[in-house]
């Protein structure tokens, strides 16, 4: 497309009727908007589309801010509406001149315009995936990111439109924000989901159909679906049967079988960590003789999946933050660094970084000999060279140890080699850390 037009000639807006004509007939009509009529606003749309005349990149983001914006920002279902018409329009001609340029550079700064409006900004990907079909569809996965949970009518519309001839694309379906709480709402002890049948097979359709175009009619006979729902219903079962972590071991293999697959990994993942509310669940005695099963399968989870990294850290986390006031002093010691070793094995397979940041930032909450015992793990098993990002938080909680080690020790030794290497390796004078480590290497030579 030129960039510049001595008379411009404006796109053809004959085709808004039929967009129009389709968001009528379906239930997007039915949607409460800004503008009395569906109607009225698409026309208000199409007077403002049709005083663009200068279409370059050097005004286009000033002019979506003063003409398009305050028509699509105010509400969600005219943001929607303004970026389906703008797809359709992008992809006709007017006098040999394709549009589709300019009419996405406007749907970009739309987008932009919006900030962190994630919930709204799915929308534009939903348009790029679907156009202006199954608008319901839409409407129930706005609902779903907005409100980070299903409602009923929320998997009725996607179940019955994605068990369909004609399906929406499963990339809406495998969101982080739609899976996370479609598993939330259903992975849960005590649930009141009452479309339970529903939400596994979104799930398995979710991670199982790549394209749907070649699975129309045909979701039923797909093999890695199939199993995939199947490994779903199973573990949906398991854990409906379970209320203590002394069940969870009789059932072992079978939960080990789960974290073969990445969705019942997540899945059994929210599940275990739904049961921490319940304190007896834990049966925290059995940290004097064994690690819990729920315990293997996390680490499990960790070696297995790394997108799941994140969210076995968190669990983890959440558990060395227990108060445990009902237990020893010792006993609460011990069964916190046991927790300090599971956040250990994330370090040790890639995700160092996120963890050594938390326990430097709660030092003060965390007692010392547990800052000592994770220091000395983690060098125990990680090797230099060190980036900045993780020496220079591991440093801090170094500093923050006050006891000294016992002069060449297991840990002294491996102190005092992590200091030397940092030291050794220092080239920016005004390095933050610099001061620091001279200080500590007064103390471990």
């Amino acid at each position: 497309m030129p960039t510049n037009w001595a008379t411009p000639p404006e796109p053809n807006f004959v085709l808004i009727s039929t967009l129009i004509s389709t968001l009528l007939s379906s239930p997007f009509a039915a949607m409460a908007l800004v503008a009395t009529e569906t109607t009225e606003y698409c026309n208000q749309l199409v007077n403002v589309l049709s005083k663009l005349h200068d279409p370059n990149d050097t005004n286009i983001k000033e002019w979506v801010a003063t003409n398009l914006g305050p028509l699509c920002y105010n509400n969600v279902h005219n943001y929607f509406i303004t970026q389906a018409i703008l797809t359709g329009l992008s992809r006709e001609t007017e006098n040999g001149i394709h549009w589709g340029q300019m009419l996405n550079r406007i749907s970009q700064e739309l987008a932009a315009g919006l900030g962190e409006r994630e919930e709204v900004l799915m929308l534009t990907e939903g348009v790029k995936f679907s156009g202006i079909t199954a608008l319901d569809v839409i409407e129930a996965l706005i609902g779903i990111q907005r409100d980070s949970k299903p409602s009923g009518g929320d998997i009725v519309k996607l179940y019955k439109h994605y068990n369909s001839n004609d399906p929406p694309s499963p990339v809406f379906l495998r969101d982080a924000a739609i899976l996370n709480a479609l598993i939330a709402d259903t992975f849960v002890p005590r649930r009141s989901n009452a479309h339970v049948e529903e939400t596994l097979w979104l799930l398995a359709y979710a991670v199982s159909i790549v394209d749907q175009d070649s699975k129309r009619g045909s979701v039923g006979d797909d093999d890695d679906f199939k199993s995939t729902l199947e490994a779903l219903k199973s573990l949906d079962a398991l854990t409906n049967r379970i209320t203590s972590m002394a069940q969870m071991q009789d059932h072992i293999s079978a939960f080990l079988q789960a974290t073969e697959r990445q969705i019942t990994s997540m899945a059994l993942l929210h599940w275990v960590s739904s049961c921490l509310s319940n304190g007896s669940f834990y049966e925290w005695t059995m940290l004097r003789e064994e690690v819990p099963p729920a315990f293997n399968l996390v680490d499990e989870m960790v070696i297995r999946h790394p997108f799941l990294w994140e969210h076995a850290t968190t669990f983890w986390i959440t558990l060395l933050e227990g108060g445990y006031e009902s237990q020893d002093p010792l006993m609460m010691i011990e069964i916190k660094q046991k927790i300090l070793d599971h956040l250990v094995l994330l370090v040790k397979v890639g995700y160092a970084v996120p963890v050594v940041k938390y326990i430097s930032e709660h030092t003060g909450s965390i007692d010392e000999s547990l800052r000592t015992h994770f220091v000395v793990s983690i060098l125990s098993a990680i090797e230099a060279p060190y980036p900045k990002e993780f020496s220079s938080p591991l440093a801090q909680i170094v500093a923050s140890l006050s006891q000294e080690l016992p002069r060449f020790s297991e840990g002294f030794n491996l102190i005092s080699a992590f200091i030397d290497v940092l030291l050794n390796t220092a080239t920016d004078p005004s390095d933050s850390d610099l001061d620091l480590l001279i200080k500590l290497k007064s103390r471990y030579s």
